[in-house]
């Protein structure tokens, strides 16, 4: 074969890292000028068919300016769209807003008589928008995008009282209806957990093993565990569990001072845990809270991520020694959701303090898919050990591949490497830890790919930004006769 296409002999490892290093600057400019490039389009647009008086002085946008110096009686927001539409517009061509906001700014004459003044619409975290205010938005644009998660919050309605458990109301969302119609395309790449355990659990349950998953490799090599799991005594009444409270109050005053520069979450099932855990925290910095902590419950905490997540379960005994016969919004429909999106929030670090163990949930609570998954994550918190050595084959299950055993035989140091669904080897020392190494090379599943920027471009990149260093190894290095790497 290499004498009938004599050009294969020439993918050697030197020419192929000199191809790849020129073929990533290439990319890295061309991503440098399109930022360039829109940023002259948008300067040109608010430019654009200026107007000027016989004295040479701007008239554009006189009336704008007028209305924006104004320190009292301004115009609301949906009024000036209306009298300064098309000079707003200009002006700011992207508008973040709720569904909500944009049907009352910019329907009607809100948009200074434009039916549909957008080009595109993007609409985020779409698994939490009802239909019926999402639909009529398809008039305000030419294009749009429907961007969610099927496995995260659907809308839900509280009725009779803010935040009542019993009143919760779930329907179909707009990510749901929009999905019968459009293409779907699921976007495999995880960046948040820094240590691959901690998305695991989502990747096992909810996306079928999917999830290209790389670890951090100063927090994967670390000594310290990505999990805390604290079993307590507490008991339940209305609604709270003060002891458990305590328990993660203190933990986090044990904490170093570089937690105080991080971003925290403390996470609650409920709103009255939620509000107790405040209240502690309140006490405990003499109303000080550092700036980057966040005391949230369960409904709250969808699209947010933090350095460090505490979880407090509250559900426990009763002081007449009964368990809860429902956990709350766990035990709703779309509780399955809801722990997907709890177990879902650390980039480094998950602690749980609960006074949930199996023996105490009846079979009939066990069949529930929240709680049943409830428990299997508890589980996986409470029985977490350190995984340093490539020989401790758990992790991301990897799909057969003949030449994978041929790469490991080929390249000196080579073992498969389980924590990743992205790299498969991992370069060892003698000892049988990593080096920081890992290996690349022209597997089918890349090559299948749309486009080969995706494994040769920015699947590199995000190996490097990962804190590791990448060695290539080419199929045609391992035929017969090829000297090893």
């Amino acid at each position: 074969m290499e004498q009938k296409y004599p050009e294969l002999p020439q993918v050697r490892a030197g020419y192929w890292e000199e191809e790849l290093a020129a073929l990533q600057g290439v990319e890295e400019e061309r991503r440098a000028l399109a930022r360039t490039i829109i940023g002259l389009k948008v300067r040109e647009l608010g430019r654009e068919g200026l107007q000027y008086n016989r004295l040479g002085n701007l008239v554009s946008y006189r009336e704008l300016g007028k209305e924006l110096r104004k320190k009292r009686r301004r115009l609301p927001l949906k009024q000036l769209l209306a009298q300064q539409g098309e000079a707003l517009f200009r002006l700011l061509p992207a508008w973040l807003c709720s569904p909500h906001a944009a049907l009352t700014l910019f329907q009607g004459e809100g948009a200074g008589g434009n039916a549909s003044p957008f080009d595109l619409i993007i609409f985020d975290e779409s698994s939490q928008i009802p239909t019926a205010e999402a639909f009529p938005l398809l008039e305000l644009g030419r294009q749009f995008v429907v961007v969610g998660d099927r496995q995260q919050l659907k809308p839900y309605t509280l009725f009779r009282k803010h935040y009542a458990e019993a009143a919760i109301h779930t329907e179909e969302s707009w990510l749901f209806w929009a999905g019968l119609y459009l293409p779907d395309h699921m976007l495999l790449g995880h960046y948040r957990a820094r240590h691959e355990a901690l998305i695991a659990f989502s990747n096992a349950h909810f996306y079928g093993g999917r999830l290209r998953i790389l670890p951090d490799r100063a927090t994967f090599t670390a000594e310290a565990s990505p999990f805390h799991y604290q079993l307590v005594e507490g008991t339940y009444a209305a609604g709270e569990n003060v002891r458990e409270a305590e328990a993660l109050v203190a933990y986090l005053l044990q904490q170093p001072a570089i937690w105080r520069e991080k971003q925290v979450g403390i996470l609650a099932l409920n709103q009255a845990q939620s509000q107790l855990l405040f209240r502690l925290l309140w006490e405990a910095f003499s109303g000080q809270i550092p700036a980057g902590w966040q005391v949230r419950h369960l409904q709250e905490v969808q699209g947010e991520e933090y350095d460090f997540v505490c979880i407090s379960t509250v559900y426990a005994r009763s002081a007449k020694g009964y368990f809860p016969s429902s956990m709350g919004w766990i035990s709703l429909p779309g509780g399955a959701q809801r722990v997907n999106v709890l177990a879902s929030r650390a980039r480094e670090h998950v602690a749980v303090f609960t006074g949930i163990e199996a023996h105490l949930i009846g079979p009939g609570m066990r069949e529930n898919d929240g709680v049943r998954l409830l428990l299997a994550f508890l589980e996986q918190a409470k029985s977490f050990r350190r995984r340093l050595r490539p020989e401790e084959k758990e992790g991301v299950a990897l799909g057969y591949d003949p030449l994978r055993a041929q790469t490991c035989a080929h390249v000196a140091g080579a073992q498969v490497f389980p924590f990743g669904s992205l790299v498969d080897i991992a370069l060892t020392r003698a000892d049988g830890t990593f080096t920081g190494e890992l290996v690349l090379r022209d597997r089918q599943d890349w090559l299948l790919g749309p486009r080969l920027l995706g494994p040769f471009v920015y699947d590199v990149a995000y190996v490097r930004a990962r804190g590791w260093k990448e060695r290539w190894c080419l199929s045609p290095s391992l035929f017969p006769g090829r000297p090893k790497v």
